[in-house]
Protein backbone atom coordinates (compact mmCIF):
# COMPACT_ATOMS: atom_id res chain seq x y z
CA UNK A 1 0.00 0.00 0.00
CA UNK A 2 1.19 3.53 -0.93
CA UNK A 3 2.13 5.69 2.34
CA UNK A 4 1.84 9.56 0.43
CA UNK A 5 -0.87 11.82 1.90
CA UNK A 6 -4.68 12.11 1.57
CA UNK A 7 -4.22 14.34 -1.45
CA UNK A 8 -1.84 12.17 -3.22
CA UNK A 9 -2.48 8.83 -5.29
CA UNK A 10 -3.57 5.61 -2.85
CA UNK A 11 -3.56 1.85 -3.48
CA UNK A 12 -5.94 0.36 -1.14
CA UNK A 13 -7.36 -2.99 -1.10
CA UNK A 14 -10.74 -4.18 0.41
CA UNK A 15 -12.10 -7.40 1.86
CA UNK A 16 -15.94 -7.20 1.66
CA UNK A 17 -18.65 -9.91 0.98
CA UNK A 18 -19.93 -12.23 -1.80
CA UNK A 19 -20.25 -9.64 -4.11
CA UNK A 20 -23.81 -8.23 -4.37
CA UNK A 21 -24.70 -7.14 -0.60
CA UNK A 22 -23.91 -4.23 1.86
CA UNK A 23 -20.09 -4.93 2.80
CA UNK A 24 -19.30 -4.97 -0.95
CA UNK A 25 -21.73 -1.68 -1.01
CA UNK A 26 -20.27 0.00 1.95
CA UNK A 27 -16.33 -0.79 0.48
CA UNK A 28 -17.65 0.56 -3.11
CA UNK A 29 -18.85 4.16 -1.15
CA UNK A 30 -15.61 4.04 0.75
CA UNK A 31 -13.35 3.27 -3.00
CA UNK A 32 -15.54 5.74 -4.32
CA UNK A 33 -15.00 8.71 -1.69
CA UNK A 34 -11.28 8.08 -1.47
CA UNK A 35 -11.18 8.48 -5.43
CA UNK A 36 -12.79 11.57 -5.43
CA UNK A 37 -10.36 13.19 -2.69
CA UNK A 38 -7.40 12.08 -4.34
CA UNK A 39 -4.99 11.99 -7.00
CA UNK A 40 -6.16 10.12 -10.30
CA UNK A 41 -3.20 7.42 -9.89
CA UNK A 42 -5.39 6.26 -7.16
CA UNK A 43 -6.75 2.53 -7.23
CA UNK A 44 -8.70 0.42 -4.92
CA UNK A 45 -9.25 -2.84 -5.63
CA UNK A 46 -12.35 -5.21 -3.57
CA UNK A 47 -12.06 -8.87 -2.74
CA UNK A 48 -15.37 -10.90 -2.14
CA UNK A 49 -15.12 -12.89 0.97
CA UNK A 50 -18.12 -13.82 3.39
CA UNK A 51 -17.47 -11.00 5.60
CA UNK A 52 -17.07 -12.89 8.68
CA UNK A 53 -13.12 -14.56 10.15
CA UNK A 54 -12.18 -14.43 6.57
CA UNK A 55 -11.95 -10.45 6.99
CA UNK A 56 -10.12 -10.42 10.24
CA UNK A 57 -7.63 -12.91 8.96
CA UNK A 58 -7.34 -10.97 5.74
CA UNK A 59 -6.41 -7.95 7.25
CA UNK A 60 -4.70 -9.18 10.66
CA UNK A 61 -2.02 -10.87 8.07
CA UNK A 62 -1.48 -8.19 5.46
CA UNK A 63 -3.70 -10.09 2.62
CA UNK A 64 -5.63 -6.48 2.42
CA UNK A 65 -5.63 -3.31 3.63
CA UNK A 66 -9.29 -2.71 5.05
CA UNK A 67 -11.91 -5.37 6.22
CA UNK A 68 -15.37 -5.22 6.44
CA UNK A 69 -17.04 -7.82 8.62
CA UNK A 70 -20.59 -8.41 10.78
CA UNK A 71 -21.79 -8.05 13.24
CA UNK A 72 -19.06 -5.95 14.79
CA UNK A 73 -18.91 -7.71 18.17
CA UNK A 74 -17.15 -10.85 16.65
CA UNK A 75 -14.07 -8.43 15.17
CA UNK A 76 -14.11 -6.89 19.25
CA UNK A 77 -13.49 -11.32 20.35
CA UNK A 78 -10.55 -11.31 18.00
CA UNK A 79 -9.46 -8.22 19.96
CA UNK A 80 -9.81 -9.33 23.10
CA UNK A 81 -8.84 -12.87 22.62
CA UNK A 82 -12.36 -14.37 23.44
CA UNK A 83 -14.19 -17.45 21.48
CA UNK A 84 -12.47 -18.97 18.94
CA UNK A 85 -9.64 -16.28 19.19
CA UNK A 86 -8.97 -17.55 22.88
CA UNK A 87 -5.66 -19.04 21.88
CA UNK A 88 -4.55 -16.56 19.11
CA UNK A 89 -5.54 -13.14 20.21
CA UNK A 90 -5.76 -10.63 17.06
CA UNK A 91 -4.14 -7.21 18.64
CA UNK A 92 -2.98 -5.37 15.60
CA UNK A 93 -6.93 -4.26 14.03
CA UNK A 94 -8.46 -0.86 14.54
CA UNK A 95 -11.40 0.60 14.10
CA UNK A 96 -12.30 3.24 10.97
CA UNK A 97 -15.84 3.46 11.51
CA UNK A 98 -18.76 1.67 12.09
CA UNK A 99 -22.04 1.46 9.61
CA UNK A 100 -25.28 0.77 11.84
CA UNK A 101 -27.96 -2.16 10.96
CA UNK A 102 -30.32 -3.71 13.39
CA UNK A 103 -29.81 -6.93 13.46
CA UNK A 104 -30.45 -10.72 15.87
CA UNK A 105 -29.45 -14.15 15.13
CA UNK A 106 -32.71 -15.43 15.71
CA UNK A 107 -34.43 -19.22 15.99
CA UNK A 108 -37.74 -19.79 14.07
CA UNK A 109 -39.57 -22.96 13.43
CA UNK A 110 -42.69 -24.20 11.88
CA UNK A 111 -45.76 -23.80 13.69
CA UNK A 112 -47.16 -27.00 12.87
CA UNK A 113 -43.91 -28.60 15.24
CA UNK A 114 -46.16 -27.61 18.40
CA UNK A 115 -42.74 -26.34 19.86
CA UNK A 116 -42.82 -22.94 21.56
CA UNK A 117 -39.73 -22.71 24.06
CA UNK A 118 -36.02 -24.36 23.40
CA UNK A 119 -36.70 -26.71 26.22
CA UNK A 120 -39.40 -27.82 24.54
CA UNK A 121 -37.57 -27.97 21.11
CA UNK A 122 -35.01 -30.51 24.21
CA UNK A 123 -37.87 -32.35 24.75
CA UNK A 124 -39.34 -33.03 21.70
CA UNK A 125 -36.96 -33.80 19.98
CA UNK A 126 -38.74 -33.03 16.49
CA UNK A 127 -37.50 -34.92 13.30
CA UNK A 128 -37.01 -31.35 11.70
CA UNK A 129 -35.16 -29.77 8.98
CA UNK A 130 -32.49 -27.25 10.15
CA UNK A 131 -31.17 -24.38 7.86
CA UNK A 132 -28.36 -23.41 8.89
CA UNK A 133 -24.90 -21.48 7.89
CA UNK A 134 -21.92 -23.96 8.03
CA UNK A 135 -19.51 -23.47 10.82
CA UNK A 136 -16.36 -23.80 8.09
CA UNK A 137 -14.18 -21.21 9.97
CA UNK A 138 -14.90 -18.60 7.40
CA UNK A 139 -18.80 -17.12 8.68
CA UNK A 140 -19.93 -15.68 11.68
CA UNK A 141 -23.24 -17.22 11.19
CA UNK A 142 -22.24 -20.75 11.20
CA UNK A 143 -20.12 -20.32 14.18
CA UNK A 144 -22.90 -18.25 16.01
CA UNK A 145 -25.71 -20.92 15.06
CA UNK A 146 -23.50 -23.66 16.50
CA UNK A 147 -22.71 -22.29 19.90
CA UNK A 148 -26.32 -21.02 19.91
CA UNK A 149 -27.13 -24.62 19.87
CA UNK A 150 -24.66 -26.27 22.29
CA UNK A 151 -25.12 -23.29 24.63
CA UNK A 152 -28.39 -24.55 24.89
CA UNK A 153 -27.79 -28.63 25.60
CA UNK A 154 -28.27 -29.01 21.80
CA UNK A 155 -25.88 -30.28 19.33
CA UNK A 156 -25.92 -30.83 15.45
CA UNK A 157 -25.56 -34.48 15.61
CA UNK A 158 -28.39 -34.22 18.17
CA UNK A 159 -30.73 -33.10 15.20
CA UNK A 160 -29.95 -35.76 13.46
CA UNK A 161 -30.27 -38.16 15.78
CA UNK A 162 -34.09 -37.07 16.20
CA UNK A 163 -34.40 -38.24 12.64
CA UNK A 164 -33.77 -34.45 11.11
CA UNK A 165 -31.43 -33.36 8.90
CA UNK A 166 -28.87 -30.03 9.11
CA UNK A 167 -29.64 -28.00 5.89
CA UNK A 168 -26.15 -26.02 5.26
CA UNK A 169 -26.14 -22.89 2.99
CA UNK A 170 -23.63 -20.00 2.68
CA UNK A 171 -25.86 -17.17 3.06
CA UNK A 172 -28.36 -16.20 5.63
CA UNK A 173 -30.92 -15.23 2.62
CA UNK A 174 -30.36 -18.70 1.34
CA UNK A 175 -31.54 -20.19 4.37
CA UNK A 176 -34.43 -18.23 5.27
CA UNK A 177 -35.43 -18.70 1.87
CA UNK A 178 -35.23 -22.64 2.33
CA UNK A 179 -37.76 -22.33 5.03
CA UNK A 180 -40.01 -20.63 3.18
CA UNK A 181 -40.40 -21.95 0.20
CA UNK A 182 -41.19 -25.27 2.52
CA UNK A 183 -37.60 -27.18 2.22
CA UNK A 184 -36.36 -26.29 5.66
CA UNK A 185 -38.57 -26.78 8.83
CA UNK A 186 -36.41 -24.53 10.87
CA UNK A 187 -34.32 -21.51 10.49
CA UNK A 188 -31.03 -20.34 12.99
CA UNK A 189 -30.10 -17.34 11.37
CA UNK A 190 -29.68 -13.57 11.44
CA UNK A 191 -30.94 -10.86 8.64
CA UNK A 192 -34.25 -10.03 10.40
CA UNK A 193 -35.33 -7.68 8.24
CA UNK A 194 -35.74 -10.27 5.41
CA UNK A 195 -39.04 -9.64 3.67
CA UNK A 196 -39.61 -13.72 4.46
CA UNK A 197 -39.52 -13.63 8.01
CA UNK A 198 -42.29 -10.81 7.96
CA UNK A 199 -44.15 -13.11 5.34
CA UNK A 200 -43.60 -16.30 7.51
CA UNK A 201 -44.73 -14.64 10.64
CA UNK A 202 -48.06 -12.93 9.23
CA UNK A 203 -49.09 -15.96 8.05
CA UNK A 204 -48.34 -17.34 11.42
CA UNK A 205 -46.30 -20.38 9.70
CA UNK A 206 -43.24 -19.88 12.38
CA UNK A 207 -42.89 -20.01 16.37
CA UNK A 208 -40.36 -18.11 17.13
CA UNK A 209 -38.10 -19.61 20.12
CA UNK A 210 -36.23 -16.88 22.56
CA UNK A 211 -33.17 -17.95 24.41
CA UNK A 212 -32.58 -18.96 27.65
CA UNK A 213 -31.02 -16.84 30.21
CA UNK A 214 -28.70 -19.00 31.16
CA UNK A 215 -27.55 -19.95 27.69
CA UNK A 216 -27.07 -16.25 26.94
CA UNK A 217 -24.88 -15.79 29.47
CA UNK A 218 -22.48 -18.72 28.87
CA UNK A 219 -22.71 -17.34 24.97
CA UNK A 220 -21.45 -13.17 26.84
CA UNK A 221 -18.46 -15.10 28.52
CA UNK A 222 -17.57 -15.81 24.99
CA UNK A 223 -17.74 -11.79 23.58
CA UNK A 224 -21.15 -12.94 22.37
CA UNK A 225 -23.78 -10.37 23.72
CA UNK A 226 -27.34 -11.49 23.83
CA UNK A 227 -30.18 -8.53 22.68
CA UNK A 228 -33.90 -8.54 22.21
CA UNK A 229 -36.43 -8.65 19.40
CA UNK A 230 -39.20 -5.78 20.79
CA UNK A 231 -43.02 -6.68 20.60
CA UNK A 232 -44.29 -6.04 17.38
CA UNK A 233 -41.47 -5.65 15.13
CA UNK A 234 -42.97 -8.97 13.30
CA UNK A 235 -46.37 -8.57 12.38
CA UNK A 236 -48.84 -10.09 14.65
CA UNK A 237 -46.07 -11.17 17.35
CA UNK A 238 -46.71 -9.67 20.31
CA UNK A 239 -43.79 -11.12 22.55
CA UNK A 240 -40.59 -9.70 23.16
CA UNK A 241 -37.84 -12.07 21.63
CA UNK A 242 -34.51 -12.65 23.35
CA UNK A 243 -31.74 -13.48 20.92
CA UNK A 244 -28.10 -12.91 19.81
CA UNK A 245 -26.86 -9.68 19.49
CA UNK A 246 -25.84 -9.27 15.16
CA UNK A 247 -25.94 -5.92 14.62
CA UNK A 248 -24.23 -3.40 12.31
CA UNK A 249 -21.42 -3.47 9.99
CA UNK A 250 -17.67 -2.91 11.30
CA UNK A 251 -14.63 -1.09 8.91
CA UNK A 252 -11.46 -1.64 10.33
CA UNK A 253 -7.62 -1.99 9.04
CA UNK A 254 -4.37 -2.49 10.95
CA UNK A 255 -2.46 -0.79 13.09
CA UNK A 256 0.39 -0.28 10.41
CA UNK A 257 -2.11 1.84 8.02
CA UNK A 258 -0.92 5.65 7.98
CA UNK A 259 -2.52 7.98 9.93
CA UNK A 260 -3.68 10.07 6.98
CA UNK A 261 -5.15 7.68 5.27
CA UNK A 262 -7.11 6.60 8.34
CA UNK A 263 -8.11 10.21 9.00
CA UNK A 264 -9.25 10.69 5.14
CA UNK A 265 -11.45 7.31 5.89
CA UNK A 266 -13.42 8.80 8.44
CA UNK A 267 -13.93 11.70 7.28
CA UNK A 268 -15.21 10.98 4.08
CA UNK A 269 -17.62 8.56 5.47
CA UNK A 270 -18.82 11.43 7.41
CA UNK A 271 -19.17 13.56 5.48
CA UNK A 272 -21.15 12.10 2.36
CA UNK A 273 -22.60 9.68 4.62
CA UNK A 274 -25.90 10.97 2.85
CA UNK A 275 -25.36 10.15 -0.09
CA UNK A 276 -25.01 6.24 0.65
CA UNK A 277 -28.31 6.59 2.74
CA UNK A 278 -30.24 7.28 0.03
CA UNK A 279 -29.84 3.93 -1.61
CA UNK A 280 -31.66 2.83 1.45
CA UNK A 281 -34.79 5.26 2.49
CA UNK A 282 -36.90 4.01 0.17
CA UNK A 283 -37.04 1.01 2.58
CA UNK A 284 -38.68 1.55 5.85
CA UNK A 285 -36.20 2.39 8.42
CA UNK A 286 -36.47 -0.86 10.92
CA UNK A 287 -36.37 -3.16 7.37
CA UNK A 288 -33.60 -1.63 6.02
CA UNK A 289 -30.54 -3.55 5.80
CA UNK A 290 -28.59 -0.32 6.99
CA UNK A 291 -30.35 1.67 9.89
CA UNK A 292 -30.46 5.26 8.55
CA UNK A 293 -29.86 7.66 9.47
CA UNK A 294 -26.16 7.08 10.12
CA UNK A 295 -25.12 9.16 12.63
CA UNK A 296 -21.79 10.10 13.25
CA UNK A 297 -21.04 9.93 17.15
CA UNK A 298 -22.43 6.27 16.46
CA UNK A 299 -19.87 5.58 13.82
CA UNK A 300 -17.20 6.39 15.68
CA UNK A 301 -17.88 3.96 18.40
CA UNK A 302 -16.09 0.99 17.02
CA UNK A 303 -15.97 -1.26 19.69
CA UNK A 304 -12.38 -2.17 19.00
CA UNK A 305 -9.99 1.04 19.74
CA UNK A 306 -9.69 3.28 16.62
CA UNK A 307 -6.89 3.84 14.51
CA UNK A 308 -5.32 7.21 15.81
CA UNK A 309 -6.11 8.89 12.40
CA UNK A 310 -9.37 7.79 12.55
CA UNK A 311 -10.11 9.25 16.39
CA UNK A 312 -8.26 12.22 15.62
CA UNK A 313 -10.73 12.74 12.61
CA UNK A 314 -13.87 12.26 15.07
CA UNK A 315 -12.27 14.51 17.78
CA UNK A 316 -12.05 17.29 15.55
CA UNK A 317 -15.10 16.45 14.30
CA UNK A 318 -17.14 16.75 17.82
CA UNK A 319 -18.42 12.93 17.44
CA UNK A 320 -16.17 11.87 20.74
Amino acid sequence: MNTAGPHQALTLCFIGDWGDANLHRVAGWISYELIMRTRPETRTAIWSGVGGFDAVRAVAQGEVDIGLATPTCYVDMAHKGLGPYESRRVSNLRGLAVVPQFDRLIFGIRTSFGVRSMSELRDMKPPLRLAVSKDDGRMHYGYAAREVLESHGISLDDIRRWGGEILYFDRPPACITAMFDGNADAVLQEAIMMPDWQQMARKGDVQFLSFEPEALRRLAAKGMPSATIPAGYFEGWSEEIRALEFSDFLVFCRTDLPDDVAYLIASAMVQSRENFERGYRHIPRMSSSVTYPLDPAAMARTMIPLHPGAERYYREAGCL
